[in-house]
């Protein structure tokens, strides 16, 4: 339960990222990001809560219905598929939501056949009027009294993520001795971190190089951090390029339509087809999860 109420990476699960950040969101995304979180848990425990006192309700009846059993399976049956045999994962948690409003709905309608529309009405009006003072009670007081910490949170600029699975062993791109990778990306404000997503156990050499300003960087390690915002606005490469004398393996990320990076890559093998490297530019005091 704790895993899916966890709500911090709900905004980067299976996200293209920013391709470019917009000015006026960046001054207040770590507000945004606290806000959102703080929301989303808030409704998360709301949808868990009522779920839980709807069983209780039916199963007060003694003569529970088939269709919330059948649910109940359901649910039961997924979550612990995924704990058993794939992941515990935050994400995975949406699924049953509809589920559980099926739930809670059917419990409503047997709840509420005794009372007159207006009385309904005005029961429902009352339920939801208290969950948003809830949340803005609870939110209110979770931002006040976490100001510090937020106002250290990150803050991304531009973005290229994926849904590459470490874990799972996603498929690499070999890249042969000699042979190199680039990729274009326009930053239009300044930044102290970049990081690019590294493929295990790749000695494939990497250097990123403001082209206006022809100052470049070496990044073999993955990442780079500076306590000042040294990354200025400009054109940017990344260039993975192999010195070795056996190939290496590189993560490029494709879809089967290409929208993804400001524009994909260049590649020696034109058969890889349009793909994009993941990378990121942010604002930070600590390494940001790619």
């Amino acid at each position: 339960m704790g895993i899916l109420l966890k709500v911090n990476y709900y905004n980067q699960a299976y996200t293209g990222g920013f391709v470019q950040s917009p000015s006026w969101f960046q001054k207040h995304q770590r507000w945004w990001s606290a806000t959102a979180d703080i929301m989303l848990r808030c409704s998360f425990i709301f949808l868990y809560s009522q779920a839980l006192l709807a069983l209780v309700n039916e199963f007060k009846k003694h003569q529970t219905a088939g269709l919330i059993i059948f649910l109940l399976l359901v649910i039961n049956g997924y979550l612990t598929a995924h704990m058993l045999f794939w992941e515990a994962e935050e994400r995975y948690g949406q699924v049953i939501f509809p589920l559980l409003v099926t739930v809670i709905g059917l419990d409503l309608s047997s709840s509420v056949q005794s009372f007159t529309f207006v009385k309904t009405k005005r029961w429902l009006v009352l339920r939801v009027l208290s969950l948003i003072a809830v949340i803005i009670f609870v939110g209110g007081n979770y931002l006040v009294l976490n100001k510090k910490q937020i106002q250290g949170l990150p803050v991304i600029t531009v973005a290229q993520r994926s849904q590459l699975s470490d874990q799972y062993h996603a498929k690499v791109v070999w890249l042969e001795p000699g042979e190199y990778v680039t990729q274009n990306m326009w930053v239009k404000s300044k930044n102290n971190y970049f990081s690019f997503l590294k493929a295990p156990g790749s000695r494939a050499s990497a250097l990123l190089t403001n082209i206006d300003r022809s100052v470049s960087y070496n990044v073999t390690s993955g990442h780079l951090k500076f306590k000042q915002n040294k990354f200025e606005p400009g054109k940017y490469q990344l260039r993975l390029y192999n010195a070795t004398s056996r190939r290496q393996p590189v993560w490029l990320v494709r879809t089967h339509h290409y929208q993804l990076g400001q524009e994909p890559a260049n590649i020696s093998e034109p058969d890889w087809g349009k793909r994009t490297l993941i990378y990121l530019f942010g604002q930070t005091q600590k390494n940001i999860k790619q």
